[in-house]
């Protein structure tokens, strides 16, 4: 009979827990989260705007403000989100293995897999590959002059420094950045935030046939974390095959290295 099992491809060995470090720039919230505390920060600085128009600002300025803002925060919903998987998110990168250590081949093997809920999973085509994350934060409106007129100094000195800052991004983008070579294939995907598998927790692979004594190696694997996984996280799976009577259910453990 085949006797299959699944456990993580640690140096060459098939083990059921490992360990992996913390970052320490890491914030354990979800990028909604996240999305929301940036977001709210702009509505605060947009109402400080509006609130300081006067009598002499003509109101369909006013709306016209408001409106182009409106939208720009629209367009920074995914950007904030994407910009949060780049710097902030925890994650962790794996590699598991089926191997069968029976005495026969095992026909229509498949396996299941299923991460902690609010996590999302990309895979790679080697462990320590890393993928881009590219975070396209849209410009913020340009303040109009009746804003920049009763503009607080702390605010109008904050704008100058994020525009000081916006021109260099444009740049390092435009100049520095098509400079710097990078082999071929150096990222094997790029994700934004309309082709990335937000909350996709679950994998499956499937395979004819696995001989006795042979290994089956799933593919390594990016795994974006919520923040009930700080202490660590189990993976529970689903081992199935043609000859076995009931499949095989087990879990795995990831757990965090202490003072990193």
């Amino acid at each position: 009979m085949p006797e299959l099992k699944l456990g993580f491809n640690e140096n060459g060995q098939l083990v059921e827990e490992i360990m992996r470090p913390v970052n320490t720039e890491w914030i354990w919230q979800t990028s909604e989260e996240y999305v929301q505390e940036e977001i709210a920060q702009k509505r605060k600085k947009l109402a400080h705007i509006v609130a300081k128009a006067n009598t002499s600002v003509q109101k369909d300025e006013v709306r016209k403000f408001t409106k182009e803002y409106e939208k720009y925060l629209a367009e920074l919903n995914g950007a904030l989100k994407m910009k949060f998987l780049k710097n902030f998110s925890p994650y962790c990168k794996l590699q598991l293995i089926v191997i069968n250590g029976g005495s026969a081949p095992a026909q229509g093997v498949g396996v299941q897999i299923m991460f902690p809920k609010g996590a999302s999973v990309i895979t790679t085509d080697k462990r320590d590959d890393d993928v881009k994350i590219e975070a396209e934060v849209p410009d913020e409106p340009t303040l109009p002059e009746w804003a920049k007129q009763t503009m607080p100094d702390l605010i109008k000195s904050s704008l100058a420094a994020q525009s000081l800052l916006s021109a260099v991004s444009m740049i390092s983008r435009s100049s520095i950045g098509s400079t710097i070579y990078r082999p071929a294939g150096f990222y094997k995907n790029t994700y934004y935030s309309n082709n990335f598998p937000f909350g996709r927790n679950t994998f499956e692979q499937r395979t004819d046939k696995l001989s006795h004594h042979e290994q089956w190696p799933i593919k390594p694997m990016i795994v974006y974390l919520p923040p009930n996984s700080d202490k660590g996280f189990s993976i529970e799976y689903t081992l199935y095959a043609d000859e076995l009577l009931e499949p095989i259910t087990e879990e795995l453990q990831v757990k965090w290295e202490q003072g990193t």
